[in-house]
C-alpha cells in the first residue's frame, strides 16, 4: 500500500507539463536586462549628467589655472592680447584698480559670448579677490578647488 501510494505521486508528476519559460526576443533585451538589473535604471539616466557635472568643473578649473598664467606671466601670448584688466585703461587711482578684474570686450552675436574669452573673463571676474590674488598657481589652484568643493556642498 506504501508503494502504490508513492507510484501514484510520481505518475501525477509525470504527467504535468513543465512550466514554459520566457525568452528575450534577441542579444539586445538580454544584455539591456542583465543590465538593469546589475546597475538600475536611475543610475543609467544619472551618469551622464554627473560625468557632464563634473567634467565641467574640471574644464573650468584648468581653463582658469591657464587665465591666471595668462594674466600674471602673459603666456602664451597670442592669448595675452585677449586679456586686459579693467585697471590698464586708465592711470587714475581707483578703490577698483587693485582687485584685477578683467574687461569684457563688447559682443554682439551669442556665438562670441560664448568663446573661450568672453567665458572665462566673466568667470574670472566671478571668482573671490582671495583667489585671483594669488601670489602663486599652485595657491591659485588650492583656492580654486576650495572654492568649488564649498559651492558644491
Amino acid at each position: 500500500m506504501g508503494n502504490n501510494s508513492k507510484s501514484d505521486s510520481q505518475d501525477v508528476l509525470a504527467a504535468q507539463e513543465p512550466p514554459t519559460r520566457g525568452s528575450w526576443s534577441n542579444q539586445l533585451e538580454f544584455i539591456l536586462s542583465c543590465l538593469n538589473y546589475a546597475v538600475g535604471l536611475g543610475n543609467v539616466w544619472r551618469f551622464p549628467y554627473l560625468v557632464f557635472k563634473n567634467g565641467g568643473d574640471r574644464r573650468s578649473v584648468h581653463s582658469l589655472c591657464l587665465l591666471y598664467r595668462i594674466i600674471h606671466d602673459s603666456t602664451p601670448n597670442f592669448l595675452a592680447s585677449r586679456f586686459t584688466l579693467l585697471a590698464s585703461h586708465h592711470n587714475r587711482n581707483t578703490r577698483s584698480q587693485h582687485n584685477l578684474l578683467l574687461s569684457i570686450p563688447r559682443h554682439q552675436t551669442s556665438l562670441y559670448s560664448s568663446s573661450f574669452s568672453i567665458a572665462m573673463a566673466r568667470s574670472w571676474n566671478s571668482l573671490p579677490l582671495e583667489i585671483r590674488g594669488s601670489l602663486s598657481p599652485q595657491l591659485f589652484k588650492i583656492r580654486l578647488f576650495r572654492n568649488i568643493l564649498n559651492a558644491q556642498n
